[in-house]
């Protein structure tokens, strides 16, 4: 009775494919999220001189790489005077891979664990300078609050949401080194302001056409 799909490229996979219904373009029901209202009223959060940054990190198949990955990518923000939060948003994945990660440096590192509801995230996020979100749901929950995400593409999805919110274009996983990670997250945290602004630009849009989902429904059991 209806079909709505979150980017473009999904469309274009469901005409591909030989669907006959015209998919609408939607998006992500979680940007119907609203901003919890503690949401940056605690200012930054800092421990000392370091800013903070949030890391939401995924298993692949290979998942000595995405340990080795990311738990590079800790220290180097450590050397940057960046304090790396671990984020923790699938709890049977997540938690385990999150502990491997911290062992790669030799001990505790900073972290989100077991929240109970989305607002619990959100509350963190909007008190970070940034997020690096591997997750997708991470780094919507970060544009939710106006945090810059800075997204790495382990699948299409990735790509397409920080194309639709004029975000810079986004490093793939397959090959990716902790050192170029390193690098082209700092030239995009040395811009967070202007991906600011894109968001402040970009979000009421993406909240209609997050809605859009909704209206879909009710025309197909109106009530």
């Amino acid at each position: 009775d209806g079909i709505s799909v979150r980017d473009p490229s999904s469309a274009s996979l469901l005409r591909s494919l030989g669907v006959k219904a015209t998919p609408r373009l939607g998006a992500d029901m979680a940007l119907l999220l609203p901003e919890p209202p503690s949401a940056g009223e605690s200012g930054g959060f800092n421990i000392g001189t370091m800013t903070s940054v949030g890391i939401a990190p995924r298993p692949l198949d290979k998942r000595s790489d995405v340990v080795a990955l990311f738990g590079d990518l800790v220290r180097m923000l450590y050397k940057a005077n960046i304090m790396p939060v671990l984020i923790e948003m699938d709890r049977v994945q997540d938690g385990p891979l999150i502990a491997e990660i911290e062992k790669t440096q030799g001990g505790k590192v900073p972290s989100i664990r077991k929240a109970v509801t989305p607002m619990q995230i959100q509350q963190r996020m909007a008190r970070m300078d940034g997020v690096i979100a591997m997750r997708l749901h991470a780094g919507i929950l970060a544009a939710t609050v106006g945090v810059p995400p800075f997204m790495v593409s382990y699948d299409p999805k990735v790509a397409a949401f920080a194309s639709s919110m004029d975000l810079p274009s986004v490093p793939s996983t397959q090959n990716l080194t902790a050192q170029r990670l390193f690098d082209s997250f700092m030239q995009f945290y040395s811009d967070r302001e202007r991906h600011k602004r894109s968001l402040e630009r970009k979000h009421d849009e993406m909240m209609r056409a997050a809605q859009t989902n909704v209206q879909l429904l009710m025309a197909a059991y109106p009530a």
